[in-house]
């Protein structure tokens, strides 16, 4: 299914503000988070969206409204337009706009992401984020990957869990791991 195949991920930055950044080629925009945004020492100014944004799920996403960035991912900045998203699950994702920008080309089968500039990385398949709360989903679901609601089994089941505040998941394996 769908739900197993590994997502590519990397560190982008702004203004020294590293993040994980989510490489999305059916995103119709790059969003950013706005716990990310928070952390930027000298943040753009945000302006109204003039759009709303449904996940592809359908959720609507609380949309704060957009900022043009001096964003950093591989020895390749761009003036990149955000939208800056109140809990976000990811720290940020990279849409269309930029894939399209930057000139990226995705080799999926060797998680090679390759800019324009002949700059070349090896994406991650896997991101670590900062969590500041999880809320179960059910009694054994909790959100607990980037976009991805991953099965965690208990025994007996629980109907909350206390977290660390950073945790590591990795990709769909249902299993928490502590960073």
């Amino acid at each position: 299914p769908l739900m197993n195949l590994p997502r590519l991920f990397s560190v982008g930055s702004i203004d020294g503000v590293e993040f994980s950044c989510l490489f999305d080629t059916g995103a119709a925009t790059n969003l950013l988070s706005e716990r990310v945004y928070n952390k930027i020492p000298n943040p753009p100014p945000i302006i109204p969206a003039a759009y709303s944004f449904r996940t592809a799920a359908g959720t609507q996403l609380d949309v704060i409204g957009r900022a043009l960035c001096s964003f950093t991912i591989a020895n390749h900045t761009t003036l990149t337009p955000f939208y800056i998203v109140r809990s976000l699950v990811g720290a940020a994702l990279l849409g269309m706009p930029y894939l399209t920008q930057a000139g990226v080309i995705i080799h999926a089968a060797t998680h090679e992401i390759e800019f324009a500039n002949d700059e070349r990385i090896i994406a991650q398949t896997s991101a670590t984020a900062d969590v500041d709360s999880v809320e179960p989903t059910s009694p054994t679901h909790y959100d607990c990957s980037v976009s991805t609601v991953c099965s965690v089994e208990t025994q007996p089941p629980v109907t909350r869990a206390t977290l660390p505040t950073s945790v590591r998941i990795p990709p769909c394996t249902g299993q928490l791991v502590e960073a």
